[in-house]
């Protein structure tokens, strides 16, 4: 039976429906040796420290049609989880304010393929899956100085998924008055992905801030919490580049991430969040209990938050953004906190992956310190 394509443009218009703010898509083959290679690199310098899942499973991790068999399309799909300002818990990161993306993700990502009738699985920081390689290859932005992957305009508040599956997807682009705008110069960039997101307009200020005198390898940037940096080539002379060459470059000089991080040698996410053991080692405990942290006990991202490319506008989905009952917690009801009370507010939470243990030694080193006065506010 011969297998008839998938519209883009009815993909993306399921995808919006669903609450996605960007998709894209790309051919299922192995990845580029220069990610492969960056990757390896990472491990043997021991650089994912007691992750020891991220050695696993390497060729699958590497080769989607060995962790999904059949699997002829990536698609990879983003969501804005950036909070309501006045709605933000200081102390925990934006991407767990709410209710588990993991959750929420997985079964917007299953009924997208229900009404598609798409065959395959989908992923959600679950599976040996890179998932921002797949959201450059599938043309949604590029890698930052944090080692996130940014949206042009938009910034990298955003959870990523993707869906291995075995149909084919047409390239057919939508009209100029789809909110998936592709504009001609983005849609020209990118020989392996098919983009989704329009370039952003930069004003004069950022032309002279982005104009980079060489692209950066995001292994000098600082370690995500989940997965190893990806490397950022330049372009060779065939064209064949692990990014559009016209996202190469965008961060330029700008630096903003890295100023804002208060420990730019070791994330303070895998620190906060990854870390089993009962005591931080004494650098990180003194970061951690500095007035610079304001008390932060879960997870860390002002570099993020620094990004000039965050405008994306708060989050439409009420899930992603917290309870009253979070809102309400002060530094001493932390401080005080019973396992009852973690299983109560952190039910449905990806704070969840951090065991009772272990926040309440996170929440010690940050907040124990503070005066009395300021522990009820």
């Amino acid at each position: 039976m011969t297998q008839v394509p998938v519209s883009f443009s009815r993909l993306q218009t399921v995808a919006r429906e669903l609450g996605f703010q960007y998709c894209g898509f790309a051919p299922a083959e192995p990845v580029s040796d220069d990610f492969r290679q960056s990757y390896l690199h990472w491990l043997a310098e021991g650089k994912q420290g007691e992750m020891r899942y991220l050695e696993n499973h390497l060729e699958k991790r590497f080769n989607p049609r060995l962790l999904v068999e059949g699997t002829q399309t990536i698609v990879s799909l983003a969501m804005n989880y950036r909070p309501h300002p006045d709605r933000v818990v200081e102390g925990i990161a934006w991407y767990a304010q709410g209710v588990d993306y993991h959750e929420v993700l997985r079964e917007r990502m299953q009924q997208l393929m229900q009404r598609l009738e798409l065959h395959g699985r989908c992923f959600v920081d679950t599976a040996p899956v890179p998932e921002r390689y797949w959201a450059v290859r599938c043309g949604l932005g590029w890698i930052g100085r944090h080692g996130q992957l940014v949206i042009p305009g938009e910034g990298s508040t955003f959870f990523l998924g993707e869906l291995f599956i075995q149909e084919i997807i047409s390239d057919d682009r939508l009209s100029s008055s789809s909110p998936y705008e592709v504009s001609s110069s983005a849609s020209s960039s990118a020989s392996d992905g098919h983009l989704s997101v329009p370039e952003a307009p930069l004003s004069a200020s950022e032309v002279s801030l982005y104009a980079s005198e060489a692209p950066l390898s995001a292994l000098e940037a600082p370690l995500s919490t989940l997965e190893a940096p990806l490397s950022i080539p330049e372009a060779s002379a065939s064209g064949d580049s692990l990014l559009p060459s016209s996202f190469v470059s965008r961060c330029g000089k700008c630096h903003r991430c890295l100023d804002a991080c208060p420990s730019p040698t070791s994330c303070l996410n895998y620190w906060l969040i990854e870390y089993r053991g009962e005591t931080f080692p004494d650098d990180i405990s003194s970061i951690l209990s500095s007035p610079e942290m304001h008390g932060c006990f879960y997870g860390c991202d002002r570099c993020l938050r620094a990004c000039p490319h965050l405008r994306v506008d708060a989050t439409s989905e009420d899930s992603f953004c917290s309870s009253p009952a979070l809102q309400a917690m002060t530094p001493a009801d932390w401080l005080t906190l019973t396992p009852e009370d973690y299983r109560t507010l952190f039910r449905h939470s990806a704070v969840r992956r951090v065991k009772y243990e272990a926040l309440m030694r996170n929440i010690r080193a940050t907040l124990s310190h503070l005066p009395s006065s300021e522990q009820s506010r």
